[in-house]
């Protein structure tokens, strides 16, 4: 719907009329509004989201098609839509009048009279996106971003109280405030959090979300912390998110889905390219992979950015959760008083106001408070002779500190340097195997030339008389010597040879992951930990026939194995709960796969194209099959699905022709587009509650329901 269409309610709440459209939020528009004061002209401005509900003609028609509802059934279905999306609007109202929260000011649901359907406007303030405020910056001041943490910690806080999780912190739903504060926006996807058993639904951005959410786990809500890591993560490293490719090296989308496995994998975030010590320190603890190793409240690492913002001690430890010894010896902030009470006076009325002490974080960037003419700073008062004792204990206590964050960061320092070391010399032997190999299949295609012209040769020789008395060599004994001749040619130019058994060959591919190729072609993985450098093993694509991972190791790397178009065996321990998108992708002589009794979801293209896959068993507790999990596998015949699975991506099995019977569980709430189109079915059985895309299966394919 565009302006035209809700110009129809001007003026808005009596007095607002829209101006402009702003832009679209996680759904419906926003617009640009504004009223004029009768009594003096003044001109006021704010935002309309405005959102109906079904969206269009079409959405309806869907409903009505796709899960047979007549049109009472599809109002009660939008209906329930409405009632839940006012539920969200009650969440905003409770958090109104917090200065760094986007204030909700007015709603309206009006409810169409000539069919199915509302329109629902709601009355926000008027920000900046911070998209478009960060925009004057070559480079985004670290001062900025730290505020920005601040003050959306200030946000969750505000949450924390009403057991809200927002699960959707991204830039996009940052903004901030002509008076300098950040605000938190959009709590389209928020909801209130049980304590006792935590939420479990998949929302948000993936690109910003916690590894648990993206999994379907439990999770609280230092989920939101974790987002809001990434984002200062980002905008710290050049627009960036961790693992990218670093600015300017162009950005290509295998990058960024390596990237993006390899944070969900759990491994550690590196610093950004504008952040280090303390403030690197923070995020990576902000965005631990284990929920438990995060802060254990927004105020918590609201201390932290505050202390960083402060200018406390670059050696200063990040403070572990309930460390209240390192908070206490964090000074406090000095601001003249008439400024800070100035501050407080002039900020909104929120359900908790900050300290005063916290409000040199108020001013805009760049400023400094206004000079007073105050008297002169007092040095401070040397300690009392009966407090001698406990203050020089204070002090070796601090030094004790950071002698210790210098060694800590001296051994990361030195861990670092032994990881680029060994990334450099598994870098240099694999060019150095490329070469070899280069050199190898040069080798062989010269002999094999010099074979056929000497085969050739040897025809034409044939065709002519041998001259009385010579002795004639037979087919098979010339082409013996032949063959042993471009053997030794080959092994005489050194490298690798065709004919001779080669030695086992080694490297890493993880912190702690050894890998080893013997001369049959086994490939084995050991170790405890991720995959976390595949790239080492793509010269060995051609010569893996079997892969055997052992117990310990934890993940499977995005595209790891991809192309091995020899591979025809893979076994995998119970211990690998992640398998990146596109590992076995062209994995075209791969005939069957066990996945471990961890795996929860097939990635995205895992086995796309493995043209010889016959057979998979997928155990209890994958929840999902991911788009084009499976497509092109035009081998497989059957499938069994598991209980556990709940949904069936786009063109999940796609082009599978000889797919000719499939039993999906009751369990299945959704099967999207293209999931089994190009397969050999002709009915199918799923459950009344499954949301059955219109082009999930060919047409011709009859849909029955379980009972």
């Amino acid at each position: 719907m565009d302006a035209e269409y809700y110009k129809k309610y001007e003026p808005v709440f009596g007095k607002w009329y829209i101006t402009k459209q702003l832009g679209a939020g996680s759904y419906g528009k926003v617009f640009e509004i504004e009223r004029t004061d009768a009594l003096d002209g003044t001109v006021y401005r704010g935002a309309l989201k405005a959102i109906t509900i079904p969206s269009s003609p079409e959405e309806l028609q869907s409903v009505l098609d796709e899960d047979g509802l007549d049109r009472q059934g599809a109002s009660s279905y939008f209906r329930e839509t409405v009632v839940a999306l006012n539920r969200e609007i009650a969440l905003m109202n409770k958090v109104k009048g917090h200065s760094n929260i986007v204030s909700y000011e007015d709603h309206d649901v009006i409810e169409h009279t000539d069919g199915i359907g509302w329109d629902i406007l709601i009355r926000m303030e008027l920000l900046t996106p911070i998209s478009q405020y960060f925009k004057q910056f070559d480079t985004i001041p670290r001062q900025a971003v730290l505020r920005l943490g601040i003050d959306l910690c200030r946000a969750l806080e505000v949450c924390e109280k009403y057991s809200i999780i927002h699960r959707d912190i991204k830039p996009a739903n940052i903004f901030i405030s002509d008076t300098g504060d950040f605000k938190l926006g959009d709590f389209g996807v928020a909801r209130t959090a049980s304590a006792s058993t935590g939420a479990s639904t998949f929302a948000g951005t993936v690109n910003y979300m916690a590894p648990e959410v993206f999994r379907r786990e439990k999770y609280t809500a230092s989920v939101d912390t974790y987002s809001l890591g990434l984002v200062m993560y980002q905008l710290l490293n050049a627009n960036r998110m961790p693992f990218y490719p670093p600015y300017p090296q162009p950005l290509t989308a295998l990058a960024k889905e390596r990237a993006h496995d390899r944070r969900l994998a759990g491994e550690p975030l590196p610093d950004p390219v504008n952040a280090s010590g303390p403030l690197a320190d923070i995020l990576r603890k902000a965005c631990a992979p284990v929920p438990a190793d995060r802060f254990a409240s927004p105020t918590e690492m609201r201390l932290a950015l505050e202390a960083v913002l402060r200018g406390a001690s670059d050696a200063a430890p990040v403070p572990d959760a309930g460390d209240a010894t390192v908070r206490a010896a964090a000074p406090a902030a000095q601001v003249p008083a008439a400024d800070a009470a100035a501050t407080v006076a002039a900020a909104p009325k929120a359900p908790e106001t900050p300290d005063a002490a916290d409000e040199t974080t108020r001013l805009p960037f760049g400023q400094q408070p206004a000079a007073q003419p105050t008297a002169p700073a007092k040095a401070p008062a040397a300690p009392k002779a009966e407090d001698e004792t406990v203050f020089l204990f204070a002090q070796q206590e601090q030094q004790r500190r950071e002698a210790e964050a210098a060694a800590r960061k001296a051994e990361e320092d030195a861990r670092r340097a032994e990881q680029q070391r060994k990334a450099e010399e598994a870098r240099a032997a694999a060019a150095k195997e490329q070469a070899q190999r280069a050199e190898q299949e040069r080798k062989a295609r010269e002999a094999e030339e010099a074979a056929r012209k000497a085969e050739q040769e040897k025809a034409e020789a044939a065709e002519t008389p041998a001259p009385a008395g010579e002795k004639k060599i037979s087919r098979r004994k010339m082409l013996g010597v032949i063959g042993g001749a471009a053997a030794l040619a080959l092994v005489g130019g050194g490298g690798y040879t065709l004919y001779s058994s080669s030695p086992v060959e080694e490297g890493t591919c993880g912190d702690d992951l050894t890998w080893k190729l013997s001369n049959n072609g086994t490939l084995t993985i050991a170790g405890v930990g991720m995959m976390t450098d595949p790239d080492v093993l793509a010269p060995l694509h051609l010569r893996v026939k079997k892969l055997v991972v052992k117990d310990g190791v934890t993940s499977i790397s995005a595209s790891a194995f991809r192309t091995y178009t020899h591979l025809t065996s893979v076994k995998l321990p119970d211990s690998v709960a992640y398998i990146g998108n596109q590992a076995f992708k062209f994995c075209v002589e791969l005939s069957s796969i066990t996945l471990p009794s961890s795996t929860k979801s097939v990635r995205i293209e895992t086995f796309c194209r493995c043209s010889k896959l016959a057979s998979v068993t997928l155990p209890y507790g994958v929840t999902m099959i991911e788009s084009r999990a499976f497509a092109n596998c035009t081998a497989l015949e059957s499938i069994q699905f598991p209980v556990s699975l709940s949904q069936i991506g786009a063109w999940a099995f796609s082009n599978c022709e000889k797919l000719s019977s499939v039993k999906i569980p009751e369990s299945v709430t959704s099967i999207s587009n293209g999931a089994f189109s190009g397969c050999a079915l002709t009915s199918v059985t799923v459950s009344r509650n499954c949301k059955v895309h219109e082009s999930a299966f060919d047409e011709g394919v009859t849909i029955n329901y379980y009972d």
